[in-house]
């Protein structure tokens, strides 16, 4: 199994790190995911198949997270969440991507020792607190290379007085003001081509240069 990890931001309370398989080890699906760790919590968006293999090897010490953010419910976006959260950390995603989970993965639907779900749903557009993160999402749509599917949403979490964005499987947003998007310290897109392939349903390395320039990210990594 390809594992990949790359720390891409780090200072005295704040790191980040891309965490990832490549390809071939998930029925041809790159899983994409982000940990944040901020005055000691662990947040991770998206949690793919060998996710948890690719935290564990770049951690020192602890590694399960604290909470979860999901921006869909596509299988190599969410095959690892009963992994991840053996230790009851929150799941926090979209009413329909939650219910997609529950149909997907059964066990996370209650915890093991209560009949409470860990899976939180959020509503885009509403602000909401993960641990000492701040957190909105947006609306994003994917339906290029799966029709009906719940699309995703992009993430825009707050560290203090920095802002990541991070998006990922998407074609278009579904909002004509982008501007909750714009100035981030630090921006992570995927991509599935060079040029535009709306099959994909990913956005192009292209339209990510676009963005990126649109957003005036002050860094970007484009993944995938």
């Amino acid at each position: 199994m390809a594992l990949l990890f790359i720390f891409i931001m780090a200072s005295e309370d704040l790191t980040v790190r891309i965490n990832g398989v490549s390809s071939h080890v998930d029925d041809g699906a790159a899983n994409t995911s982000l940990s944040l760790f901020f005055q000691g919590f662990h947040l991770l968006v998206d949690a793919g198949n060998g996710i948890e293999e690719s935290i564990k090897k770049g951690a020192s010490g602890k590694y399960l997270p604290d909470a979860i953010l999901v921006t869909h419910a596509r299988r190599h976006h969410i095959s690892d969440l009963p992994a991840l959260t053996r230790e009851n950390a929150k799941v926090y995603c979209t009413p329909e991507c939650s219910q997609q989970i529950a149909q997907e993965l059964p066990s996370l639907a209650t915890t093991t020792t209560t009949t409470t779900s860990i899976i939180s749903s959020i509503n885009p557009g509403t602000p909401f607190e993960v641990g000492p993160f701040s957190v909105i999402s947006v609306t994003a749509d994917n339906a290029g290379d799966q029709p009906g599917f719940p699309g995703p949403v992009v993430y825009i979490i707050r560290a203090g007085a920095r802002k990541i964005v991070a998006g990922w499987d998407f074609l278009k947003l579904r909002t004509a003001d982008e501007s909750i998007l714009w100035n981030p310290d630090l921006l992570v897109l995927g991509t599935e081509t060079y040029n535009e392939h709306p099959s994909t349903g990913m956005i192009s390395v292209s339209e990510a240069y676009n963005i990126v320039r649109t957003w005036n990210a002050k860094l970007c990594y484009v993944v995938h």
